[in-house]
């Protein structure tokens, strides 16, 4: 399903085997986490623990790939759905970066963009009465794209966070986390394509 807003299209997926790797790639985060005490991210004003600009690549550990290899299904699907161009053709979206965001209580995420023509967020484990994730419109583009339908409604909207919920996007729309008030574990995969 792809719902329209603002003029721009979010990609909503869920991943009917979710479980098939959830467990592990939790698992991984965890061990990543105490082994990278550092965390990425340090010119953000939040201080929700990731792997953004750390000694680590989400993209190449063995224990995610099955789901990143799910991921990129999901995200060419959308580009042709959409029948996006780029530079006058078939945009083919390529893995740039991969990480992700462990939030613990009084986490957020203020609002930012990725420097990607697609972005995605993953909800590997959240609680889904807990921190939405939120998008809101902007007024330019980093990458012009042609789309071949021009469904263009406004407004801001929000995500529950759903084990298995993926949300494909343009890399420019800014987009928060709210602040995380339980205390169950909230680890989301981010992935930028170009």
């Amino acid at each position: 399903m792809i719902e329209n807003w603002f003029p721009y299209n979010i990609g909503v997926v869920s991943n009917p085997n979710h479980k098939d790797y959830s467990d592990k790639c939790v698992k991984r985060c965890e061990e990543i986490k105490k082994s990278f005490t550092k965390r990425g991210g340090e010119h953000w004003v939040s201080t929700v623990y990731n792997t953004s600009t750390i000694e680590y690549e989400l993209k190449d550990d063995k224990i995610f790939k099955d789901l990143v290899d799910w991921v990129q299904k999901q995200v060419q699907t959308y580009s042709n759905t959409l029948e996006m161009k780029l530079n006058n053709k078939n945009y083919i979206p390529k893995l740039d970066g991969a990480w992700f965001n462990y939030y613990e209580k009084g986490d957020f995420q203020e609002y930012h963009s990725h420097p990607s023509v697609l972005s995605c967020i993953y909800y590997l484990k959240a609680n889904k009465n807990g921190a939405k994730t939120i998008f809101k419109p902007k007024t330019y583009e980093t990458h012009k794209i042609e789309y071949g339908s021009d469904l263009r409604p406004a407004g801001r909207c929000t995500y529950t966070p759903e084990p298995g919920k993926l949300l494909i996007f343009r890399g420019f729309m800014d987009h928060c986390v709210e602040q995380k008030t339980d205390d169950n574990e909230r680890i989301t995969l981010a992935l930028n394509y170009d």
